[in-house]
């Protein structure tokens, strides 16, 4: 930005730092213009539009989210930021965490990793473990330094980490992102229950079902055998997704499973269409790539990770993390 940042300093009086940035008029440029994606790319914006429209007409005070950090400051900010968009609850540690789910109806959870008593991640093996809770999206706020170790536990879809510092507009799109996530599950669930009294057969063991686990009403539950097939499919995804051929039907063909099984079995995991998980993981390996410095350029990360259009790549990075890519450039630089 082009500003200047000095320090004036008397021993034994204190010392004085002055940070300068000019003030400049905006420029415009050619190069700022977002192109306009190719034919590859074209299906998967369409669809990223209509999911962006659906999430910004979720109706946000109809959701309670339970902040679980036990450092009384955090616990405000974040509480501070959600606040005038969502109801909120308060928790301490994971183990009051619980005690409220038990009395309340809680629709997000944001949980800090290190507290007292239960932390963060003792806190999702129990959610996860819950067939009562199970369902309910998780943001992890983690230190980087804790990330490296503790991604296995989350998955695409279902949970989300977000690093400390983070911004307010980020930890809103993460949010926002997961809620949407959320609804798209639950409508599934309730197509299939809907499909499921139409044959009184299947409606039948449905029910049976959903009073032996104690379900949330409407929900199917996520197995062990999907969260292992998600885990193996989500790393198969990454090593393929920069290949020229990569698309919704080739990933089936090399699953040996049809498109439509693939769809019903990813609405079903993860709310989310093939053609939108797909640019989920593409999002999230870019941003592992800018984490871990393993490209210099955003072109570089965008290409790698199966975008031809740069200018497409950060707007769906935007939409989805609420930074721009240059902000871990800016991070490297400084």
């Amino acid at each position: 930005m082009g500003g200047r940042l000095t320090v004036k300093s008397v021993y034994g009086e204190g010392a004085t730092f002055t940070l300068e940035i000019p003030k400049v008029i905006a420029s415009y440029s050619s190069d700022n213009l977002i192109p306009v994606p190719d034919e590859d790319d074209q299906l998967s914006e369409e669809e990223n539009n209509s999911t962006i429209n659906i999430i910004s007409s979720l109706d946000t005070n109809n959701y309670k989210i339970l902040i679980v950090e036990d450092h009384p400051d955090m616990r405000e900010f974040v509480q501070s930021i959600i606040g005038e968009h969502y109801q909120t609850r308060l928790a301490e540690n994971g183990q009051e965490a619980l005690n409220i789910l038990e009395k309340e109806q809680i629709d997000f959870i944001i949980s800090d990793v290190m507290m007292p008593i239960m932390d963060g991640f003792q806190l999702l093996e129990a959610l996860k473990s819950d067939n009562r809770y199970r369902h309910l999206p998780v943001l992890m706020l983690t230190a980087r330094a804790a990330l490296e170790d503790k991604l296995n536990a989350l998955r695409i879809g279902v949970d989300d980490y977000l690093t400390k510092p983070f911004i307010a507009e980020e930890l809103l799109a993460r949010i926002k992102n997961l809620l949407f996530n959320y609804k798209e599950r639950q409508e599934w669930a309730k197509e299939q229950h809907a499909e499921a009294l139409l044959a009184p057969e299947d409606a039948a063991v449905l029910v049976v079902e959903q009073e032996e686990s104690s379900l949330v009403p409407l929900e199917l539950g996520v197995t062990e055998e999907d969260q292992q097939w998600l885990q193996e499919l989500e790393v198969f995804v990454k090593k393929t997704c920069g290949n020229n051929n990569f698309s919704v039907d080739w990933l089936a063909a090399e699953l040996t499973i049809s498109t439509r099984n693939l769809q019903r079995r990813l609405k079903k995991v993860t709310g989310l269409t093939p053609g939108k998980y797909i640019n989920e993981v593409r999002l999230q390996l870019a941003r592992e790539l800018f984490e871990t410095r393993k490209y210099k350029t955003i072109a570089q990360v965008s290409y790698h990770v199966g975008f031809q259009k740069t200018g497409y790549f950060t707007q769906l990075f935007v939409e989805r993390f609420g930074i721009t890519p240059s902000c871990f450039l800016e991070e490297e630089d400084s």
